[in-house]
C-alpha cells in the first residue's frame, strides 16, 4: 500500500470513530488550531454542530493559531482567556483531580480545565492520542524504526493507563464527559497497519495525519509545527514567572499550592 493508501485508511476509520461515538447535536472541541483537533473539529462537522474552545494567555500562539483555523474552517470559536492569577488560583483544584504535582502533567491538563469550566456543551473532543499512534514528537526522529515503535507503544500505555483517568476526573467534576476519537479501536488498528518506515517523513513528524489533513484539504494546517499545549498556550509560561516571583520553582510553586501529593 502506498502512503496516500494509508493516509486513506486512517481518514475513513476516524470518520467512522467519530460518526459512531458523536453523543449530542452539538459538542465542544479542545481545539489549539494544529494538525490534530483541526482533523477532529473538521470531522465533526460532517455529523453535529461543533464549537471550538481555544485556551490561553492573552497574546499566545494557540489563541491566534486557533482563532484563524476556525475562521478557515467555518466554525464556531471562542478563545479562553487566562491570566496568571487565574492559573495559580487553579492549581489546588486540577492537584485534587489529578493526583499529581508534576509541572507538565498540571499545564498540559490545564486547557481541559478551563474549557470544561467555560463550554455549555456537556460533550467535549479531545486530540489525545494522535502523537503516540502517528509519531508526533521530535524525539521520535532521533530513534530508529524499532526503538520509535517501541517508544510509542509506552507512551500510548501511558495515555491510556494514566492521562485518561486525568481528564475524566476533570471533565466530569463540571458535569462533562471528555472524547477523544484517535483511541478508538478503529483508528488504532488504522495506525497500527502503518509501516514503522512511514511514520516519519524526513524531518516531517507525523507525516500520515499530515496527509490525511492534505486529502481534507484543511491548508496550512497540514504543515504547521507542532507546540505543546502548555506552552502554545502561554499556561506554563505564566506559572514559571509566578514561582520565580516568589523565589520558588514551579514544582515547589505547585506542592506548596496544591499539598503534597
Amino acid at each position: 500500500m502506498s502512503t496516500e493508501d494509508h493516509a486513506s485508511d486512517v481518514l475513513n476509520a476516524l470518520d467512522g470513530a467519530i460518526s459512531e461515538t458523536v453523543p449530542a447535536p452539538r459538542v465542544g472541541v479542545l481545539f489549539s488550531g494544529g494538525l490534530d483537533s483541526s482533523i477532529v473539529a473538521s470531522l465533526l462537522s460532517r455529523h453535529c454542530e461543533v464549537v471550538l474552545y481555544t485556551v490561553g494567555v492573552e497574546g499566545s500562539y494557540d489563541l491566534r493559531v486557533g482563532r484563524e483555523t476556525a475562521e478557515f474552517m467555518g466554525l464556531e470559536w471562542h478563545g479562553v482567556v487566562v491570566d496568571e492569577s487565574t492559573i495559580v488560583d487553579s492549581i489546588p483544584v486540577i492537584v485534587e483531580l489529578c493526583g499529581t504535582v508534576n509541572p507538565v502533567i498540571i499545564s498540559f491538563e490545564f486547557p481541559l480545565l478551563f474549557v470544561a469550566q467555560a463550554a455549555i456543551e456537556e460533550h467535549l473532543f479531545s486530540g489525545q492520542g494522535a502523537d503516540e499512534l502517528f509519531a508526533g514528537y521530535a524525539r521520535y526522529m532521533e530513534m530508529d524504526d524499532k526503538d520509535r515503535r517501541r517508544s510509542m507503544a509506552h507512551d500510548l500505555r501511558t495515555v491510556l493507563e494514566r492521562n485518561l483517568g486525568y481528564e475524566e476526573a476533570i471533565a466530569s467534576r463540571f458535569g462533562k464527559t471528555v472524547h477523544h476519537p484517535y483511541l478508538h479501536p478503529l483508528v488504532r488498528e488504522a495506525a497500527m497497519a502503518i509501516p514503522p518506515e512511514e511514520d516519519i517523513d524526513g524531518t516531517r513528524v507525523k507525516a500520515i495525519l499530515r496527509d490525511v489533513a492534505r486529502q481534507m484539504g484543511l491548508g496550512d494546517v497540514v504543515e504547521r509545527k507542532k507546540k505543546a499545549a502548555q506552552y502554545g498556550s502561554g499556561i506554563m509560561r505564566a506559572m514559571k514567572a509566578a514561582a520565580k516571583r516568589q523565589g520558588l520553582t514551579v514544582r515547589m510553586l505547585v506542592t506548596q499550592l496544591g499539598g503534597q501529593v
